[in-house]
């Protein structure tokens, strides 16, 4: 071909490839929904690791504006307004607990006293995403004020165990410290103790949550189980340390005493005497002491000493 004939012949243009550019355009967009998508993910990953900032802090201690960023991210993470963070005279505390079921947030709230009578509590538990697993709020009680709440970490090495240290009236109940674990997602009253460490035997008025609901072949099972917070737990029950006991049955027979009457509970309540945890077996020898077991006298090889 001459370069007149290629002049007046140009090449054809190159068609632009648009099958090409809408593949690039299609991953663009979804690429943009994918981001879009993930963002309220990595937004709440964000604000639980702000969370865990604040983890075993006193609320009361921090600035106004450390405050309200706890405040912030609090509602954040539960979709639901808490109030009082502002306020000093409230007590808050912030803890992160292993337990069976996995890490739990547990967010403590004191309400001020506003008599002699009670003091009251409530406890928020979220699971390790910060979903809301219970809450639970109760007294104390009577004539007795929160003074302080700690982790204790030595008793059970499988999950710390919450200690409530309290203060006292001149005319207000013997409870110095009273601890609590987190069982099956729910606060659990485990033990009650006097000035001098001592275990308080006898059921105290307005002290504690529910009872966690159970069948009464569970309560029974129980006694058994490997985690020793779930232990202590049941002896205390059925010491009806429990502001409230549960439900009575069709006989209209409280729930702990059927349980604890019965043959098979009363041999694990005379093996459990003899744990090597000393509050598991001293519990345990309260009831064998308890005066509705000496009816019924347990059916152990040996009298237990203690």
């Amino acid at each position: 071909m001459t370069p007149e004939e290629s002049e007046q012949n140009p090449p054809p243009r190159r068609r632009r490839n648009w099958r090409s550019f809408g593949l690039k355009t299609l991953f663009v967009l979804v690429t943009i929904a994918a981001i879009v998508a993930a963002y309220p993910h990595f937004y709440r990953r964000y604000q639980i690791h702000k969370l865990k900032s604040f983890v075993d802090q006193d609320v009361r201690q921090l600035e106004e504006d450390k405050r309200n960023e706890l405040r912030r991210v609090v509602n954040i993470l539960i979709d639901r307004p808490i109030y009082g963070w502002y306020d000093r005279s409230q007590y808050w505390r912030v803890w992160r607990i292993p337990t069976p079921d996995g890490f739990r947030f547990v967010l403590l709230r004191v309400f001020p006293r506003e008599n002699q009578n009670t003091n009251t509590v409530k406890i928020c538990i979220l699971n390790d995403n910060c979903r809301m697993v219970n809450e639970s709020e109760f007294d104390t009680g009577n004539s007795i004020t929160l003074r302080n709440a700690t982790l204790d970490y030595d008793q059970f090495p499988e999950q710390p165990i919450i200690q409530f240290h309290m203060m006292h009236f001149s005319d207000g109940q013997a409870v110095a410290t009273e601890y609590y674990s987190i069982l099956d997602g729910q606060v659990a009253l485990l033990r009650l103790e006097d000035r001098d460490g001592e275990l308080i035997s006898y059921p105290v008025a307005n002290v504690g949550p529910p009872a966690i609901e159970k069948s009464e072949a569970e309560w029974k099972e129980s006694l058994s189980s490997p985690h020793l917070p779930e232990v202590l737990s049941t002896l205390a029950w059925l010491g009806e340390s429990y502001s409230h006991s549960g439900a009575a049955n069709d006989e209209n027979t409280p729930l702990p005493s059927r349980v604890k009457t019965d043959p098979a509970t009363q041999a694990a309540i005379a093996k459990l005497a003899k744990h090597e945890h000393p509050w598991i077996a001293e519990a345990a020898l309260y009831l064998v002491h308890e005066n509705e077991l000496e009816d019924k006298p347990l059916t152990s090889s040996q009298p237990i000493e203690k």
